[in-house]
């Protein structure tokens, strides 16, 4: 096994290293010395690609379990926070409780800590806390601790847009357009309103006025004319 320099390191290659296919290869290289070191090359191609596949996917399922343990940490984090904020808080919470909250100071900092942007929380509220519509007007409701919570981490920025974000920018659209629809139906039913045509003549009674001539707006005053 070990006369000479080939023979040991042939001897440390394929029963070191790949002990199930010596015979083969033995067997081969044999018949053929260039076609048995290919085929050898190819066995240690193939069994690190097969190592590296299985490094890829041990990683993937550890970065997917540290981002589930940080998003569990992160919401368990900003509901202490908030429960500390709303202490003496009894129900729901309404959208002046909601700006009440935005004004504190500390509230700032833990979605700054967590990555919220407040000035998007501020132009979204109106959405936030939309009801159904009731007529022409759209209704108010408060939202409970829960939803409060996933509002917060929903309007972080280095969230991902999803499917499911998708579906329910349309269906919010469509149920707008559909309002819009309705709306504007019932202004057609009711008929249109009195229109007034703005006068042309003008004014001789010691007041400016205006008037087309040729095509032309003039303006005059008592007895003087100018064309502009």
């Amino acid at each position: 096994y070990f006369s000479d320099i080939p023979s040991s390191m042939l001897t440390l290659l394929l029963p070191g290293l790949l002990p199930d296919q010596v015979d083969y290869v033995l067997d081969i290289g044999s018949k053929n010395l260039l076609i048995g070191i290919i085929f050898m090359i190819f066995i240690l191609v193939a069994a690190i690609t097969v190592m590296n596949m299985l490094i890829g996917v041990l990683c993937e399922v550890v970065s997917s379990v540290a981002a589930a343990e940080n998003e569990q940490l992160t919401a368990s984090y900003v509901q202490s926070r908030l429960r500390t904020l709303l202490q003496g808080h009894q129900g729901n919470i309404t959208k002046e409780d909601f700006m009440q909250l935005l004004g504190s100071p500390e509230f700032c900092r833990l979605m700054e800590e967590v990555g919220a942007d407040v000035i998007n929380l501020v132009d979204n509220s109106d959405f936030i806390f939309a009801g159904s519509p009731c007529g022409d007007v759209i209704e108010e409701r408060s939202i409970s601790f829960r939803e409060l919570v996933d509002v917060v981490l929903s309007l972080r920025g280095c969230n991902t847009a999803t499917v499911k974000d998708i579906i329910s920018v349309r269906k919010t659209l469509g149920e707008t357009f559909q309002r819009l629809r309705e709306e504007a139906n019932t202004s057609q039913a009711r008929g249109p309103g009195p229109s007034r045509r703005p006068s042309m003549s003008s004014s001789r009674h010691g007041g400016g006025g205006c008037v087309e001539r040729n095509g032309h707006l003039c303006t005059c005053s008592g007895a003087a004319e100018q064309l502009v």
